[in-house]
């Protein structure tokens, strides 16, 4: 990749506040005073909040390392360094710029967060696969010509080359618990005749919102079967090859990239199949999957209106249990405790034993909460269940979730 010049950042896909480049990400020294560098000088990370800084580190060395492993390549730092700015802005929301530009003969990757406390894990990880994948798409570019219309191509087309789902499906791919939870929710869809086919996904780029979850999860499950293919480096290489040249990852795509299909026809009749395998890696009676601890943090949080919240312009449209403790002397608050309770016990019904402590801690909290004991004793109970909760969610080894937020909410994530 030496020689090539500057090059500009194209950025992600719907799905996160972002803006344009119009050139490559500057430092900013007065708020970037320090800099801190990995031991193996590939990423380098300024920021004026260290522990963020250190944050920032760790998630962006483990994410590389994964996607090493998946695509099967060696991010190395004689030809790569990826540079993070973290800056802090009170009252905005999280945003992400990404950008490629050459120095010293090294491809450099920025990414600026603005807020990237504020963003959710999944939306970090979806930026920085896309910028990773980028950088693949430049590496195989060997048709491209050199000097300053190569540096045309890199900066008008790379980057948005890439489909959107491609990027989030990398993304679903970092941890076994996405893993999981995504076969789950496309079996869903697939067994009750909702899952759109293949074909028609590739040749759409995607599913439509408001199925977000959909979405990801589908995106997720096709990076899953082609990372999983014989031969999925060499497939993959491919892949990165057909983007430079600037053609879409279409039905015909996956027709060469699925062993024995010859049509889209034997790209559906193939995936069906595939299906049909994943559907019969049923998950033992009594155990805990994703999808279980889904639906208890749905019951972890309250919507105004839910079993006899009254509808309010006070509220959020969010609300915790620890904001109702205040709310204890409310004339609903029985009604509400009772039904929640109800939720919470149907939510274990002959899952994982391990859940069951969890569920019988927040139960306690809301037994008292409708009983309107003190506030001390309700934060102490909740504080409590809150623990174990986030004792569970270890346990699955999902670091795109974060126990007691519920920004976090599938149905809620942006």
């Amino acid at each position: 990749m030496r020689g090539l010049g500057i090059v500009l950042a194209a950025l992600l896909g719907a799905g996160m506040a972002m803006a344009d480049l119009a050139s490559p990400i500057p430092d900013d020294p007065e708020l970037m005073p320090t800099t801190a560098v990995s031991h193996d000088r590939r990423i380098w990370v300024s920021s004026t909040n260290g522990a963020v800084k250190l944050d920032a580190m760790r998630w962006a060395n483990s994410l590389i390392t994964r996607m090493e492993e998946m695509v099967d390549a060696t991010w190395r730092s004689s030809q790569h360094e990826l540079h993070i700015q973290v800056l802090a802005s009170e009252g905005e929301e999280g945003k992400v710029q990404s950008g490629l530009h050459v120095s010293r003969g090294v491809l450099i990757h920025q990414l600026r967060f603005r807020n990237f406390e504020s963003l959710s894990r999944i939306e970090r990880d979806e930026a920085l696969c896309h910028l990773l994948l980028g950088a693949y798409v430049v590496a195989h570019g060997e048709s491209k010509a050199k000097g300053a219309e190569r540096n045309q191509w890199i900066n008008g087309q790379v980057l948005q080359s890439i489909p959107r789902w491609f990027s989030r499906g990398f993304g679903q791919n970092l941890t076994a618990a996405r893993r999981s939870r995504n076969s789950e929710v496309v079996l869903d869809a697939w067994e009750g005749g909702n899952l759109p086919l293949l074909v028609t996904f590739l040749r759409d780029g995607g599913i439509e919102a408001p199925d977000r979850e959909l979405d990801d999860a589908y995106s997720g499950l096709i990076v899953t079967r082609l990372i999983m293919l014989p031969g999925s480096k060499e497939r993959l290489s491919e892949t990165f090859r057909r983007l430079a040249e600037g053609k879409p990852l279409s039905p015909g795509w996956m027709v060469d990239m699925l062993p024995g299909c010859e049509t889209p026809l034997d790209v559906d009749a193939q995936w069906d199949a595939w299906m049909l395998a994943q559907r019969r890696r049923v998950i033992k009676p009594g155990g805990l999957a994703p999808r279980d601890i889904d639906r208890l943090r749905k019951e972890l949080v309250v919507y105004p209106g839910d079993f006899g919240v009254p509808m309010s312009s006070d509220w959020a449209t969010i609300i915790t249990f620890r904001q109702l403790i205040a709310h204890r002397e409310a004339p609903w608050m029985p009604t509400f405790a009772a039904g929640r309770i109800l939720g919470l016990r149907t939510a274990a019904l002959g899952k994982n034993k391990r859940l069951q402590p969890v569920i019988d801690e927040y139960c306690i909290f809301l037994e008292a909460l409708g009983d309107r004991k003190r506030a001390k004793k309700l934060n102490a109970l909740l504080d409590s269940a809150e623990a174990s909760w986030r004792a569970l969610i270890a346990e699955m080894g999902d670091p795109s979730v974060a126990p007691g937020d519920p920004e976090l909410l599938p149905s809620d994530r942006p």
